[in-house]
């Protein structure tokens, strides 16, 4: 099998920049825990007051 099959990242709309922590692996496809992992491990570097989250997964 493959060690991968696909690439998750979470971006800084605002400043169209990766967070940091925010890219991985993405081991059987594409499944929300992947990403929620990888949302959630941003989240513990920032303060913040207000937080808008949208979904966008592109096959």
């Amino acid at each position: 099998g493959l060690a991968a099959t696909g690439l998750g990242t979470v971006d800084c709309a605002r400043h169209n920049m990766k967070c940091p922590n925010a890219v991985g692996d993405l081991q059987k496809g594409e499944r929300y825990i992947n990403m929620n992992y990888l949302f959630f491990s941003t989240l513990c570097h920032s303060i913040l007051n207000t937080l808008n989250v949208s979904y966008d997964i592109a096959c």
